[in-house]
């Protein structure tokens, strides 16, 4: 009644399972490459007001930089960092979409490097900031130049643009 099969195991499943198996994998390679996010380019920001244009030394007076700070941290490489923070109040009329902001890093009095950065940009995170209404931002810099003695850093608004639809 009870007896154990001594006969060979079959080797025929074998020669279906390893196909399919590997068609899986590839199948799963595939998909897995194609739902890769790709990288963003950053696009070229247009029609930002800077020094020396008329519209830009008009609204500058509206637009005010509050509680400006600056951090150093180390990244986990060990390589030191910038952590810029600071609150943008816009108490004009228009509503901006951009902001840029330069950095410039001094040795005691002396500049040693400057750089911009735009931490207000058009962006599916990033609402434009309204008027009479205030917007805070935090960026690094992890990119920083090797004779700069972490002495002294300042940050001031280098350039806005109104939003299209005004």
């Amino acid at each position: 009644m009870f007896q154990t099969d001594t006969s060979a195991p079959n080797k025929e499943h074998w020669k279906i399972l390893v196909p399919v198996g590997l068609a899986a994998i590839l199948l799963a390679g595939v998909v897995i490459f194609m739902h890769e996010p790709k990288p963003r380019q950053r696009e070229e920001l247009t029609g930002v007001l800077r020094e020396g244009h008329s519209d830009y030394g008009w609204y500058r007076e509206h637009v005010s930089l509050t509680r400006p700070r600056l951090q150093m941290a180390k990244n986990l490489a060990g390589n030191r960092m910038a952590i810029f923070s600071a609150t943008i109040e816009n108490q004009g009329e228009r509503v901006l979409d951009v902001v840029e902001m330069k950095m410039t890093f001094f040795n005691y009095d002396t500049p040693v490097w400057e750089t911009t950065r735009t931490p207000i940009r058009p962006g599916a995170y990033t609402a434009p900031i309204e008027p009479m209404k205030k917007r805070s931002f935090t960026f690094y810099i992890q990119d920083l130049p090797r004779d700069w003695m972490a002495s002294r850093a300042e940050m001031d608004i280098n350039g806005f643009r109104f939003t299209a639809s005004q």
